[in-house]
Parts: C-alpha cells; sequence; structure tokens
C-alpha cells in the first residue's frame, strides 16, 4: 500500500511539473542557486537541455549579479575555500582544482561565476609570457584552457626581460568574458612598446595590439588588478620618477591610458574594486586611519578622484574580543573578518575564520602561534553562475 501510494505521489508531481508552461521554466529557474539547478537538469531531459542553453545562462547570470559567497585564498597553503554565504548555508568548502591547474599558478582573479588562473614572472624572460591560462567554474567544476597566445614581434631581442600585467572580467554590456595580459618590452632599438593581447571568451580567440610605451611604467603588485565595467587597471609606478599611477586599458576598445593617483602620504596602499567602481584605500603611516577615494567620471575622458572616507579603524582594530554587531556586543575572535560601515561606525556582519582553518590542514595550536595570529586569507567574493556549462 505504501509502495503504491509513493509511486502515485511520484507521478503526480512529475505531471504537475510536466504542466508547467515552457515560458514559466525561464522564471523560476532563474531564482535558483547553482547546485539547485544542477539537480533539475537530473529531472527530464528537457530541463537539461534548457538549463545548458547559452539563453538561460545569460539570463541566470543577469538575475543575480551581485556576491552572495567569499572566496578564501590561504597564504599559508595557497589553496582556496568557497563560503556559500546566503541565508541557507554559511559553510567553507575546500576547492578541488583540475588536475591541469597547480597550485604554482601564483594569479587568478574572479568575475561572475568564473576564476581565471595564470602565472606571474617578476622580470619575465621573453620566453615566458606564453604560459598557459585557464578558466574554471567551481560550482560546476568545469575549465577550460584558453588557446596560445599569438608570438611577439622577432624584432624583439631574445634577451629581453620585462612586466607582465593581467587582468580578467565580465563586461555586462556586450555579455562577453576578457582576459588581458600587457607585455612592457623593448624592440632591438631599445624603444619600448606595450603589447596588450585581449582573450575573447565568446569567441574563443585572442586580439592584439602593440603600441608604443611613453609612460615608462613598471607593476607595483602583481597580484592586485581591478576589471571594472571592460576597464582593468592596476597600480604602477613610473620608471622616471617612482611616482605611483594608475594604468587603465580598456579591453573592449584596446586604449591604453595613464591616471594620476590621488597624493597622500601613506605608507601602505590597495586598489579595490567598489560595487562598479573602483576604489584607491591609502593606511595612514601610524595605522590608525584609512582613506579611499572613489574614480569617478569616464577614466578614458574627463575623470576625478572623490575622497570618499577618512575614519579611524582603531576600533576594529582592538585587542579586545567585544565589538558592537548590528547594534549588540558579539563576540569575536581575534583575526576574523568582520564588514564594517563608516556611515554608521559599525560592525554589521562577522566570519568566523576557525571554522576554515582546519580545512588547510591547520589544528589549534596552529592557529595560537604568532604567524597564523595575522591575516591568513585573501578574500574576494564571489558570484555563482553557469558559465561554462555549455562548454563541451
Amino acid at each position: 500500500m505504501t509502495s503504491s501510494s509513493s509511486l502515485h505521489g511520484y507521478q503526480d508531481a512529475v505531471d504537475y511539473f510536466n504542466n508547467i508552461p515552457d515560458s514559466i521554466l525561464p522564471e523560476i529557474f532563474k531564482t535558483l542557486p547553482v547546485k539547485s539547478l544542477l539537480t533539475c537538469m537530473c529531472v527530464q531531459k528537457s530541463w537539461y537541455n534548457f538549463i545548458r542553453t547559452p539563453f538561460f545562462i545569460k539570463i541566470h547570470l543577469n538575475y543575480n549579479p551581485k556576491p552572495n559567497s567569499l572566496l578564501f585564498e590561504s597564504i599559508f597553503t595557497f589553496e582556496l575555500l568557497l563560503r556559500y554565504d546566503n541565508q541557507h548555508c554559511r559553510e567553507f568548502h575546500k576547492l578541488k582544482l583540475p588536475a591541469c591547474i597547480p597550485l604554482s599558478t601564483k594569479w587568478y582573479a574572479t568575475s561572475y561565476g568564473l576564476i581565471c588562473f595564470s602565472f606571474i614572472f617578476n622580470n619575465w624572460h621573453i620566453a615566458n609570457y606564453t604560459v598557459n591560462t585557464y578558466l574554471f567554474n567551481p560550482l560546476i567544476r568545469k575549465y577550460k584552457t584558453l588557446p596560445d597566445l599569438p608570438t611577439l614581434s622577432s624584432s624583439i631581442s631574445a634577451s629581453n626581460k620585462g612586466s607582465v600585467f593581467l587582468a580578467f572580467g565580465y563586461v555586462p554590456r556586450i555579455n562577453d568574458y576578457r582576459v588581458v595580459k600587457i607585455v612592457n618590452h623593448y624592440d632591438a632599438n631599445k624603444i619600448p612598446f606595450f603589447t596588450s593581447f585581449v582573450y575573447s571568451l565568446s569567441t574563443n580567440s585572442w586580439t592584439t595590439k602593440t603600441v608604443l610605451d611613453d609612460i615608462f611604467t613598471s607593476i607595483c603588485d602583481f597580484s592586485e588588478s581591478v576589471f571594472v565595467n571592460g576597464l582593468a587597471y592596476w597600480r604602477t609606478q613610473t620608471k622616471k620618477n617612482n611616482a605611483e599611477t594608475l594604468l587603465c586599458f580598456d579591453a573592449v576598445n584596446y586604449i591604453l591610458r595613464n591616471i594620476p593617483l590621488p597624493k597622500v602620504e601613506c605608507c601602505r596602499f590597495s586598489l579595490q574594486q567598489l560595487g562598479q567602481s573602483v576604489a584607491y584605500f591609502a593606511e595612514d603611516p601610524d595605522f590608525t586611519d584609512i582613506n579611499m577615494w572613489i574614480l569617478r567620471g569616464d577614466p578614458m575622458k574627463d575623470f576625478f578622484w572623490e575622497e570618499d572616507i577618512r575614519t579611524e579603524v582603531f576600533g576594529i582594530r582592538s585587542n579586545g574580543k567585544l565589538y558592537k554587531l548590528n547594534g549588540e556586543l558579539s563576540e569575536l575572535d581575534e583575526g576574523d573578518l568582520v564588514s564594517y560601515t563608516c556611515k554608521d561606525n559599525e560592525v554589521k556582519d562577522s566570519v568566523g575564520l576557525c571554522n576554515c582553518r582546519p580545512l588547510i590542514g591547520m589544528d589549534r595550536k596552529d592557529m595560537h602561534d604568532n604567524l597564523f595570529e595575522q591575516s591568513l586569507f585573501i578574500v574576494r567574493p564571489f558570484v555563482e553562475g553557469l558559465v561554462l556549462l555549455d562548454a563541451d
């Protein structure tokens, strides 16, 4: 009797879903997280085929553009952890990379569901600029090896050394992902050039352009790049007077320009994405204040820096364990990750890092060593997506 009832219940469910109009399915599916969509693909073939279409992948991405997860990189083991940060799940999961992507990859960037992996060489030799680059979607566990880069001009000296600028991001207005590699090099006559290589996921190809280097810059931090609305940014240093500037590259129109940075005497600087803007952080020499500027206007035409905040951070860095969290006193361990609103001068949310340390092989004793009391993770926001699901 129970078995018969179960069969009838299953058949009723199948009949119910089969009767859902095709026009309604996209509206239902686009609201679901990736994990639920992967389950739906196993229900019936028509759903499987629909969820894999580029049409639906774009709909789902546009409906869920805001980060709902956090990606943690351990500076101790270089391993990646993903924290599914929604109301149903706040757990850490260790990412298992495909065998073709070794942990020795020293550079990665995230954008709208994908992680881009590549290698960084300081004072690279000309033979090393063509190293492999990969795109990886950790939620559906699919990856793509990018095609080889075009060959640089034969006029370049064989002993040439320089810098490689890397960036990666999604361009919503053209619905495409772009990987940017800019090679700073000299020709045989010691004339400096920039050669840009721009990869398009939609065409699976590279576009190359070489321009005269009239900026004469070197990159400050190989791991620090920002990609917003089709523009890639790097914090650089001029070779003439060692002044810090912002190198900006338009990955759609292939235009390169230099942007002056705010003049401030600080000891630590950082370039970050803030929403759909570029933020420049500067920390005072006494480590008590943080200054933040937002790049406004059109970076390719008229632009200016707007000072947005200047805030004291002593309260956040207090050695005490009681913090005001959402209006209430909460206990946090030293070194935990917190989100902070400058307007209200309050900690709004927290992430207990003790929960993720065991995943990278750290026991309780390790957590109390001086080395591990420092910042152990590089944290980036992460957006779920189905990109590469339609790849063979």
